[in-house]
């Protein structure tokens, strides 16, 4: 009882109440029938020594002695809001004033004669009764501030804010990543545009080196024109290596440098360095300058006016001349045709092998995009179940909360009932060392009378 009024009661109200019983102290060695006796006349139950309920104490001095260790220990265990009543049978005034003062520390000190003390046991029981009557009403009063307290404690709002959030986390989900397909084919558009610009830039580039291929071997040798085409082309192949990996991690995502520039636009196909060989145009073309400077000879010859062996020195001289002229413009003409050929399939190749690495790169990229996507999803599912678990936990957990918050309310409103029930059928209001047991071992049956009862069943409202 006293836990309940200390929680719901008004300031001070925790403190317990008087039973209406009464104490006895009495010095060693003195008859106490007659002040029994007393007692007993009054009405009043007579309780064991050390009762913390009992209103009133009643102590007998030993009228020609003074206070031994006995009577000063009853003197002290007296309860400080009881009352006491000194019978004085003839004591001395130092063994009496010994008594007041040891019962220095009580609320209340009567001094009686044992013919008087039934006089004094009924007062003292009038004016516990009044304050019993007091105890009452704040019963009273922690009873409605408990009844108030259960109906306006709820869970509800609590598990109605947990199921709200519970709302939000499932309908909200993480943002996925944009479609790979989508992403994938805007990344061939563009890469496809990129491939035919570095085709036709290499392409002009090479022809530059055939047209200044004559210079190129004069300075390099006759590897010069193959060694400037194959670093043309290798430096394209990186350049669109690192452009097709920008563009790949840009619509894509992925780690950087996933493209290879060594092998970027490499193919399996070997093309040595080009070489100009004797044909039989070759042979008729020689034949014919041959003829045509013969002819041109004599023409020179008849126009100088020259005969004789000068006349055929200098004919032959001519035909010489102008065959070497023609045959080495033959094979000039044959190697830079030779050579374009050369540059123009090895662009050509390269060129395919650069279309099979960009389609490599997009569909790996495009395959390791959907990955992560998939795995985001699985996290984001498993983080979501997490924190819905969470939430449902909570929630159960105040639910129990709540459940034994009611509890409790239903054994503290049991105590005040009984207690209440007691007071109403002419008994005085129990402390809580006479309630029985514990405080909150009760049944809530007390409860299904009132207005709004508790009950285990219906739990608080």
């Amino acid at each position: 009882m006293a836990r309940v009024l200390a929680r719901y009661g008004p300031a001070g109200a925790a403190r317990p109440g008087h039973d209406g019983s009464v104490v006895l102290v009495v010095a060693p060695g003195l008859d106490d029938g007659p002040i029994r006796g007393a007692i007993a006349e009054s009405g009043r139950v007579l309780a064991d020594a050390g009762s913390e309920s009992a209103g009133t104490v009643v102590v007998l001095p030993d009228p020609a002695l003074p206070v031994g260790r006995t009577l000063a220990e009853g003197l002290r265990a007296v309860p400080a809001r009881a009352t006491a009543v000194v019978v004085d049978e003839g004591i001395a005034d130092a063994t009496r004033r010994d008594v007041l003062r040891r019962l220095g520390h009580v609320r209340r000190v009567v001094v009686a004669t044992p013919d008087g003390l039934s006089a004094v046991l009924a007062t003292t029981t009038a004016q516990e009764t009044e304050t019993v009557a007091g105890r009452a009403d704040l019963l009273r009063t922690a009873r409605a501030a408990l009844l108030s307290t259960a109906r306006t404690d709820s869970a509800a709002v609590e598990v109605e804010a947990l199921r709200e959030r519970r709302r939000r986390v499932a309908a909200t989900r993480r943002a996925g990543a944009p479609d790979s397909r989508r992403a994938a084919a805007r990344v061939r558009v563009e890469l496809a545009h990129r491939l035919g610009d570095a085709r036709r830039a290499v392409t002009a580039q090479v022809s530059d080196v055939i047209v200044d291929a004559r210079r190129v071997r004069r300075r390099a040798g006759d590897a010069g024109v193959a060694a400037a085409v194959t670093t043309l082309v290798d430096a394209a192949s990186a350049t669109l290596a690192r452009d097709t990996d920008a563009a790949v991690r840009s619509a894509l995502g992925g780690p950087d440098g996933s493209a290879e520039p060594n092998r970027f636009g490499r193919t399996d196909t070997a093309r040595p360095r080009p070489e100009v060989r004797w044909s039989a145009d070759d042979g008729v073309a020689v034949v014919l300058a041959s003829s045509a400077g013969a002819g041109a000879g004599r023409a020179l010859t008849w126009a100088l006016g020259v005969g004789g062996g000068a006349a055929a020195v200098l004919g032959t001289a001519v035909a010489v001349a102008l065959t070497a002229v023609v045959t080495w413009s033959r094979r000039t003409s044959g190697r830079t045709r030779a050579e374009r050929r050369w540059a123009l399939e090895v662009v050509a190749d390269t060129a395919a092998a650069w279309e099979r690495d960009v389609a490599v790169a997009v569909m790996t990229a495009e395959a390791d995009a959907a990955d992560r996507a998939a795995a985001a999803m699985r996290e984001d599912a498993a983080r979501r179940e997490a924190e819905l678990a969470g939430i449902d936990t909570e929630i159960r957990r105040v639910g129990a909360r709540a459940a034994a918050r009611a509890a409790a309310y239903e054994r503290d409103l049991a105590v005040l009932d009984r207690a209440l029930d007691e007071w109403a059928a002419g008994g005085a209001v129990p402390g809580p060392e006479s309630t029985g047991g514990r405080p909150g071992t009760e049944s809530s049956a007390a409860a299904s009378n009132l207005p709004g009862a508790v009950t285990r069943d219906r739990g608080i409202p």
